[in-house]
């Protein structure tokens, strides 16, 4: 297994850090309760081997790890230490479903004391949809929006129904509308007096609906 893409952690690389004994053995056991919690069934050999039993059982010392199994190791590893922040890049596009689940309770409990924060770069917007406060939205450099979620769900609707309902929304709060095979569906700006017809189904866009809505809306 690659060192570096493991997380592993030796006594050379403990001195170049300046870590102490103590702090070494700290990282570690709070390591150990991580990826117990994960599930992971890593065994710690000497200071940080986490060769895992179960691969060992699988192929032997010579298993290769796969992507997603090298990222489980390293976010368990990143969160040892403590971190204020986290800068997670697609972390979950290599997990498996079951994982991808304890991830991001993980992820939740990590944040939920308002003193640590998580930028989570992802396409995968259900993942937002669990856990982001914030939104921000880049598409080829160009920033569309950078909101949170309480602004999004006061300034913003879904309206569906027939299109002629649709059309007699003001024109100028019609970001983008779009006919499907069912009917009309729009993304609306949404005010205080914002009245609607009770034919039209209103609700909260999800933020998929919100990407690509506003994402059409500009081109």
């Amino acid at each position: 297994m690659n060192i570096e893409k493991s997380g592993k952690l030796i006594c050379e690389e403990r001195k170049k850090l300046g870590l102490t004994q103590k702090e070494l053995a700290e990282i570690r056991e709070r390591y150990q309760e991580i990826i117990d919690g994960l599930g992971l069934q890593i065994s710690l050999d000497g200071e940080f081997d986490i060769i895992t039993k179960s691969f060992r059982e699988k192929a032997g010392e010579d298993y290769a790890a796969s992507r997603g199994e090298y990222l489980k190791f390293q976010f368990a590893f990143a969160l040892s230490h403590k971190p204020k922040l986290l800068l997670l890049d697609e972390p979950t596009a290599n997990f498996d479903p079951e994982f991808r689940r304890k991830f991001l309770c993980v992820i939740t409990d990590f944040i939920k004391d308002g003193r640590k924060s998580v930028i989570l770069a992802t396409h995968l917007t259900e993942d937002l949809e669990q856990i982001a406060d914030y939104v921000t939205f880049i598409d080829h450099g160009r920033l569309l929006f950078s909101m949170d979620r309480e602004s999004i769900n006061k300034y913003f609707r879904m309206a569906a129904g027939e299109e002629y309902k649709i059309n007699l929304l003001p024109k100028e709060n019609i970001i983008y509308k779009e006919a499907g095979k069912y009917g009309t569906r729009a993304l609306v700006k949404h005010g205080r007096w914002s009245q609607y017809d009770d034919a039209l189904n209103i609700t909260y866009p999800l933020l998929e609906e919100l990407m690509y809505f506003i994402l059409k809306g500009k081109h």
